[in-house]
């Protein structure tokens, strides 16, 4: 199915591009797309390139704060070159392609083998010392501290508050499944306690489309905009919920754990799916997945009858 260019026309973005670089561009690919933003590839000099466009700049400071705080030899984040407005209404972002393939695209040939290096990459990202700056917890802002004083407070604001998805709203919607949210609150508020405060690095957003694969080995990441502090298993919760192959998955993420040291590895697994169960269910609520929405129980169910907890 194609994905439908809502933002600028690809003439409009070559016509943009060529005056940027005052030079003329080859091969212009619309890249995806949503209501909200679209990206394109593009060749200059022998050298590729990605411009993204965006009705906000967020995303695009904070991949550039993640380029320059977070990037190292083992965690290739894409150089941000510039950051700027296309007219009013949108701002864009050009920045270095990263060669590979993504979790997703191997997913769909039912290659499962990226799996190991995604759980190593996580370890690496949650290593990384966590500025100064941010002494809280959740997702921050440029300049600004993170919201939440401990851990339980930020997933408390995933279903208490308005900031992340407008559960009020949502519940209207006639396919909204009330015991389905309640029974994910509950198993996410006896787990928590397994994680405690533990203030780590995350991505936020890990996993299928956020990273490529080159040669068996992580060649880079992209899309920092929900970084976040907090246990670095929510993004190990991210790559066990969207593998397509539950067993493959938990099989997997359990065989990675098993002879590291990490306390109470399963329940924080465990949790971080819930998390991201969480968090998906009230953004396809918000887009009209009816589908999605009501098979994402079956989806928990087989999470829970392989990993066993």
């Amino acid at each position: 199915m194609s994905i439908e260019q809502t933002l600028l026309s690809t003439e409009e973005v070559n016509n943009f591009l060529e005056q940027h670089h005052k030079d003329l561009i080859m091969e212009l690919h619309f890249i995806s797309g949503g209501k909200h933003s679209e990206a394109f590839s593009y060749s200059l000099n022998e050298k590729n390139y990605i411009v993204r466009f965006n009705k906000n700049n967020r995303g695009f400071l904070k991949d550039l704060y993640a380029y320059e705080h977070f990037s190292s030899e083992e965690i290739v984040i894409p150089k941000i070159y510039n950051i700027g407005n296309y007219n009013d209404d949108i701002f864009y972002c050009t920045s270095e392609k990263i060669e590979g393939e993504t979790p997703k695209e191997q997913y769909k040939r039912d290659n499962f083998t990226s799996l190991y290096a995604q759980f190593e990459m996580i370890e690496k990202i949650k290593d990384i010392e966590i500025p100064k700056d941010y002494t809280n917890f959740g997702e921050f802002e440029i300049g600004l501290d993170t919201t939440y004083s401990t851990f339980d407070e930020y997933l408390k604001g995933m279903y208490q508050s308005k900031n992340i998805i407008n559960w009020e709203t949502v519940k209207l919607i006639p396919y909204f499944n009330q015991n389905f949210l309640d029974y994910l609150i509950k198993k996410i508020e006896t787990l928590v306690n397994y994680s405690g405060n533990i203030r780590e690095l995350t991505h936020g957003d890990f996993g299928n489309d956020n990273l490529f694969i080159k040669d068996g080995k992580i060649s880079g990441i992209i899309d920092w905009e929900r970084a976040r502090i907090g246990d670095h298993f929510l993004d190990v919760g991210r790559v066990v919920l969207f593998c397509p192959n539950r067993e493959a998955t938990v099989k997997a993420v359990l065989d990675f754990y098993k002879d590291k040291n990490v306390t109470h590895y399963k329940e924080r697994i465990t949790l971080g799916v819930y998390v991201a169960m969480l968090r998906n269910y009230g953004a396809a609520l918000s887009e009209g997945k009816e589908g999605s929405c009501r098979n994402y129980s079956n989806t928990i169910k087989q999470f829970e009858d392989i990993i066993k907890l």
